[in-house]
């Protein structure tokens, strides 16, 4: 019998404001990592955190005004990837293109 994948759930806040909050929520910076190579090769600093912490998060993102991207990662060795709540196919593609567009900026 297959075992389920063990997955790392990761927060990366995108404002001072939301880093606050989840320093407050998570209250220790062991669960801060900095300089963690994601699969894109951007080295960010991420709060490394459960998947429910990352809901609770999502529910409460308009009333706590926060921005935010999750990441995670499969298993031990598994690259650190951005990660999408479920939604259309069409928004998920207009995320892509964003993406690009900022790696783009970025490498010129």
């Amino acid at each position: 019998m297959k075992q389920k994948p063990v997955y790392t759930w990761y927060v990366e806040p995108l404002r001072a404001h939301t880093n606050e909050v989840i320093a407050r929520e998570l209250g220790d910076d062991i669960f801060l990592e900095r300089n963690v190579r994601c699969e894109d090769g951007i080295l960010r600093t991420l709060w490394r955190c459960d998947y429910a912490f990352v809901a609770r998060l999502q529910q409460s993102k308009q009333s706590l005004q926060i921005e935010f991207r999750v990441f995670n990662k499969r298993g031990k060795h598994g690259a650190v990837r951005l990660w999408h709540f479920t939604r259309s196919r069409k928004a998920a593609a207009t995320t892509r293109r964003k993406l690009d567009i900022i790696r783009k900026r970025r490498a010129s």
